[in-house]
């Protein structure tokens, strides 16, 4: 059978690597302030939003864009990548005339 090596050094290493993480959530979450749109609230690590199903995408983000939509844009997070949803029309064809020169798609 497979077992791990029960080293008394290997105790600080598993505390630096979760004290890493806890610091990388938080300044990832002092980043994320000062958006001019609103962000879903209650998004996990790495897993993001809860939409339940993936069948249910659509009627979560019709419920998103009721409570979070009302400035025609809002925010999401979905395994580890963010999403900036358009909900109006209006929203729409105002990115649309700002680019390619004031509005670019960039990696995140």
């Amino acid at each position: 059978t497979f077992s791990l090596p029960s080293s008394p050094n290997l105790g600080p290493f598993v505390l630096a690597g979760v004290l890493l993480l806890l610091l990388t959530a938080l300044r990832r979450r002092k980043h994320d302030t000062g958006r001019p749109w609103p962000v879903v609230p209650g998004a996990l690590p790495i897993i993001g939003n809860s939409i339940g199903a993936l069948e249910n995408l659509y009627a979560q983000l019709e419920e998103w864009s009721r409570l979070y939509g009302q400035s025609g844009v809002f925010e999401f997070s979905l395994f580890g990548l963010r999403y900036i949803c358009i909900c109006s029309d209006e929203m729409a064809l105002r990115i649309e005339s700002q680019r390619p020169y004031k509005v670019r798609r960039t990696r995140m």
